[in-house]
């Protein structure tokens, strides 16, 4: 746990609102995906049905029916711009997920986790 007094007794923080910093104790990089599905159907149902889309296997009617009648969000956590309009959002976040690690994706980060200086209250970014 970090001494929220002591930082913000610190020199370097002589003359400046405590509200307008945190304690970062987290930061997390690479590449981040969520595929969120409303549905009638139960959670296994919808769990086996992502698994199939996700690898790619075959799918029945009644899948296919399922997945007309459910409301699918999709996203992307990173400031790389990834078209999910191109296609089958599930492949494109499947073809993202499963690239080559880069450099980059460890240049960009897409998560921050922390306590705010005022009054320790935690802060994050999604």
């Amino acid at each position: 746990m970090p001494d929220y007094a002591k930082a913000r007794a610190h020199a370097a923080m002589k003359g400046l609102d405590p509200k307008d910093f945190m304690y970062v104790d987290g930061i997390s990089f690479g590449r981040a995906a969520s595929i969120f599905m409303e549905s009638d159907a139960d959670y296994e149902t919808i769990k086996a049905l992502i698994e199939k889309k996700y690898l790619k296997r075959e799918l029945t009617e009644q899948d296919e029916a399922i997945l007309a009648n459910s409301t699918i969000h999709f996203q992307i956590s990173d400031a790389k711009q990834v078209d999910l309009l191109e296609g089958d959002p599930f492949e494109i976040i499947r073809d993202y997920m499963t690239s080559p690690i880069t450099k980059e994706d460890f240049l960009r980060p897409i998560w921050f986790t922390g306590s705010d200086l005022k009054d320790g209250y935690m802060v994050f970014t999604p």
